[in-house]
């Protein structure tokens, strides 16, 4: 039997004949469809980094004169700049890729759904910047396998949408009293809060009087000085730098070339200007320029009119033609001497009579130095206390002085002038009619329009407190030369003027615990003296009128004209007069230290302080005891009482401290315009406003508010959160209450004044200065505030924005303000309560306080928080100023705050690990200025800010 083979040879490829189409299938399928995933994911690749190109090129850099509503933010460019990113994206085939369309949009939040969402408008809406960019993308993808099948492409798309990321960012600064401590005029004022008597000016301007008393005041050496110049650290361990009150130092600009007048207020003096209306006519109020009919006297900058030999008689007071002032007086006129320029008003009398011109030594114990009484600069020898010199007392041109004396010195750089000199010149009276010391005759301000001697500055410019004189000081001119008016100084009779118990005028010069510098009795008790103001205002505008018509700086008007007489000063009224009046007779008081109006007044924690020590042998009697053949001399001439040190200096010096503040205590309002350089807050502002601006260019989606803390005088956000570039930068120099109508262009020029309508204290609060105490959790409860979307105080703040807190601070807390919690998630608040607290520095309520409010602010929305499930709320501190360079105890307390914020404020890991150092702003002020802005670009380039949101 023959088996047969069930092999059949070849019967497997018919079958494979059939299925290697299939499994060619199989593998096109499996490569092409590779390659197309390949390709899709090159597509979504290139779509990413278009739409990611796109968007970092949106910017908002409006160029100026643009307005922001018509700046594309580049839109033209970041759509070019995603095409070309999708052309150039490497693929397995370079010409694979294409964008089927590219639109520039707004990432925006929707209040009504409460979330951000893109659009694609056609036109920019109103007020927003383009934020976003989309990107479609289509990758044409070549078969390779499929073509058997004759598909020779494949096809694919992608979509990516990105945007700057949407942040609401509130700035929170320090605005305590602190913050002016560069600018503090007086030393060592302790703190802000101190009582301790002040012992000189902290001014390193080498330019104050040297002649008469002054001869004896160092600049640096403690406790006599006068002007130090170096930084000191106080009893309580707060920071003092040498202020830039009237030269350029490391903390600034001179302060005093910051403030102007307008001159058109000249024209007509009776009716001075209300309002501004041309900002380009004003001019500097305290530094002389060369106006048209000027010339220079010296290489060093000195003017005069043409007109003038001397160069200054055209100092007599301003016009519409001579616009320019007598201050800052030539250097050599700090001895008096004529080395720069002829010297202006009476010198200082010196021993024998001698007049020096030239720079010679004051010292009294030099034959020609400074003669310290009479006694002395009539070369009396030993002659006995009664002695009287006919020639001398005469009301006649050659008694006293001499025919030439003009009743003022001028002081060199900004000091003005003063009426006070001692021995004072006795003439008085010798004119056809009653004296009038406010009717002065225009060729000699010494003298009376009728010719009356009206030399002796204490019966001039003081008048008798008692019933014989009543209505003198607010009533008629007339009556101030009735003869109870003048008793109090050259009594008929009766010279023994301490028999009354009364304090005298000579004995009111003394530095006691009963006297000091002119200082009046306060309300409630016997007056001695009244000051006669309208002598004082008469004197003011005459001679070289140091200060000018009208004062102004950062949109407040401190006054429209320097009025006759102040009668109406004390009474409730509206008109201009009455804030001019109630301006005039504070600023005199405060100069002459007379305490009867206000006990703030205390010349012995006001401008310089007063003199501790007379000099030479002490006799401050009035009078002699006893006539001589008959007659009573005037004064003792032995008289030797503690001269004035800055106070009886009328000038731009004692204005811009009378326009700062006290000194020496607290309590009294601080004036200063948010425009000058008060350090160190100008330094903040001017490293805020450059960051403004690099928010601003660089991060359009983002939105900024801006808040204060002081105490209790910052108790709602300074501009709101939104991206009001204008009015955020506004709101660092301007009043609060003017920026409404700087925006709306309502009141373009609007200015403020010192008082409200009812002559009562007025600004602070409103400008934006340096006052009251360190309280940061007022600043993080505006902050809290400002990013809140609550409609029960205007919040603006956006759901779903990150939210950034940026502070900053120049100390240590000590005091706190209570405040009420309202839960409502995103539309939480704080309100403010009445109550305040203060302490020491570093008091541990104030600091439990503001950790209190961070721990609200980091927390999550589910517990009224502002921290998003994918972004935190953070808290930034910012160390700033002297304090953080100096070797002060507090140094360290300060930090640690500030390192607690961090730790809380989710931007550190402990609470002991230091602050970054691009965090700490010291140095000069440049530094700081640059430093700052350094340290915002920092802050607000951590974490991804443009992102793919599609």
């Amino acid at each position: 039997m023959v088996l047969r083979s069930t092999n059949r040879p070849g019967t497997i490829i018919p079958m494979m004949a059939v299925c290697v189409t299939v499994l060619f299938g199989f593998v096109a399928l499996a490569i092409d469809l590779g390659m197309v995933i390949l390709a899709r994911s090159a597509a979504q690749n290139a779509a990413d980094t278009a739409a990611l190109t796109g968007a970092r090129t949106l910017d908002n850099r409006v160029p100026i004169g643009t307005l922001a509503d018509n700046y594309d933010n580049q839109r033209d460019l970041a759509l070019a700049n995603a095409q070309a990113s999708v052309v150039t994206n490497s693929s397995l085939n370079n010409n694979m890729l294409t964008a089927t369309s590219v639109q520039v949009g707004i990432y925006d939040y929707d209040p009504d759904a409460q979330v951000f969402r893109p659009s694609f408008p056609e036109a920019k809406p109103t007020g927003k910047a383009w934020t976003s960019v989309e990107v479609n993308v289509a990758a044409n993808q070549p078969s390779y396998f499929s073509r058997v099948f004759g598909v020779n492409s494949l096809p694919t798309s992608a979509r990516a949408v990105a945007a700057h990321r949407p942040r609401d960012i509130a700035l929170v600064l320090d605005m305590s009293g602190s913050m002016k401590f560069a600018s503090t005029y007086a030393w060592p004022p302790g703190t802000a809060s101190s009582t301790g008597t002040v012992s000189g000016l902290l001014n390193p301007d080498p330019v104050y009087p040297r002649f008469g008393h002054y001869e004896r005041y160092p600049t640096t050496s403690i406790p006599n000085a006068f002007m130090r110049d170096t930084q000191f650290i106080a009893g309580t361990n707060e920071v003092f730098a040498p202020t830039n009150m009237s030269m350029d130092v490391e903390v600034g600009p001179a302060i005093v070339r910051q403030f102007v007048f307008d001159p058109s207020n000249l024209s007509n003096p009776s009716n001075p200007v209300a309002t501004v209306t041309n900002a380009s006519l004003l001019r500097n109020a305290f530094h002389r320029w060369n106006p048209p009919g000027m010339v220079p006297l010296t290489s060093s900058g000195v003017f005069g009119r043409m007109t003038s030999p001397t160069g200054w008689a055209g100092y007599n007071a301003f016009d519409t033609t001579n616009t320019s002032g007598p201050t800052p007086a030539p250097t050599s006129w700090a001895d008096q001497s004529d080395a720069d320029a002829p010297y202006v008003g009476d010198r200082y009398p010196r021993k024998g009579g001698v007049v020096r011109t030239d720079s010679t030594s004051w010292n009294p114990s030099t034959s020609t130095g400074a003669a310290r009484h009479l006694r002395d600069l009539l070369n009396l020898g030993s002659a006995s206390s009664n002695y009287i010199d006919s020639i001398w007392e005469s009301n006649t041109d050659t008694g006293g002085y001499g025919v030439n004396f003009k009743g003022f010195s001028m002081g060199p750089g900004y000091y003005g002038k003063t009426f006070f000199m001692w021995p004072p010149d006795p003439r008085w009276g010798g004119g056809s009619a009653a004296i009038r010391p406010d009717l002065i005759s225009p060729t000699n301000p010494a003298k009376d329009i009728y010719g009356n001697w009206i030399a002796d500055w204490r019966r001039r410019f003081f008048l008798r407190d008692d019933s014989a004189d009543t209505g003198t000081v607010n009533g008629d001119p007339n009556s101030i030369n009735q003869s109870g008016s003048w008793r109090y100084f050259h009594p008929a009779g009766d010279n023994d003027i301490s028999a009354s118990g009364t304090q005298n005028i000579n004995q009111a010069l003394l530095g006691s615990s009963t006297g000091h510098t002119l200082r009046g009795a306060t309300s409630g008790s016997a007056r001695s003296y009244r000051v006669n103001y309208r002598a004082v205002l008469a004197w003011i505008k005459s001679g070289p009128q140091v200060l000018p018509p009208n004062l102004r700086a950062g949109r407040i008007k401190f006054y429209s004209s320097i009025p006759d007489h102040v009668d109406n000063a004390g009474r409730p009224g509206s008109n201009e007069s009455n804030l001019d009046q109630r301006f005039w007779r504070e600023y005199i008081d405060y100069v002459l230290g007379y305490m009867e109006n206000t006990s703030s007044y205390d010349p012995r924690y006001m401008l310089a302080g007063v003199e501790t020590s007379q000099w030479g042998s002490a006799n401050v009697s009035i009078n002699s005891t006893s006539a001589n053949n008959g007659t009573f001399p005037y004064m003792n001439y032995n008289d030797v009482p503690a001269r004035p040190r800055l106070h009886f200096w009328f000038g731009p010096m004692s204005m811009l401290m009378f326009i700062s503040g006290r000194d020496g205590t607290s309590g009294l309002r601080n004036w200063n315009p948010g425009t000058v350089a008060e350090a160190q807050t100008w330094q903040l502002k001017a490293g805020v406003r450059s960051s403004l601006d690099d928010i601003r260019n660089n991060h359009p989606n983002d939105q900024v508010g801006m808040a204060y803390f002081a105490g209790a005088y910052y108790t709602t956000a300074r501009a709101d959160m939104g991206q009001d570039w204008d009015t955020l930068k506004n709101a660092l120099y301007y009043p609060k209450s003017l920026l409404a109508g700087i925006k709306s262009g309502s009141a373009p020029n609007a200015e403020l004044r010192p008082y409200t309508s009812s002559l009562g204290d007025d600004l602070v609060g409103d400008l934006p200065n340096a006052n009251g105490g360190t309280d940061p959790n007022s600043g993080f409860v505006l902050a809290y505030n400002l990013l809140s979307s609550a409609s029960a105080i205007n919040g603006t703040g956006r759901r779903g924005a990150t939210k950034i807190v940026i502070f900053e601070t120049d100390g240590v807390p000590n005091t706190w303000r209570n405040f009420a919690f309202t839960p409502a998630g995103a539309n939480s608040y704080y309100t403010f309560q009445s109550s305040t607290g203060s302490g020491s520095n570093g008091n541990s309520t104030s600091i439990s306080k503001a950790f209190d409010v961070i721990d609200q602010i980091v927390a999550p929305t589910a517990s009224n928080g502002y921290s998003l499930e994918n972004s935190d709320a953070r808290v930034y501190p910012i160390a700033f100023g002297d304090l953080f360079s100096s070797t002060s105890t507090f140094k360290g307390s300060a930090l640690n705050f500030l390192q607690e914020v961090a730790y809380r404020g989710k931007t550190s890991q402990s609470a002991s690990t230091p602050l970054p150092s691009y965090q700490i702003i010291v140095g000069t002020a440049d530094e700081r200025i640059d430093s700052l802005r350094s340290s915002f670009e920092r802050i607000l380039q951590s974490g991804v800010q443009v992102t793919l949101i599609e």
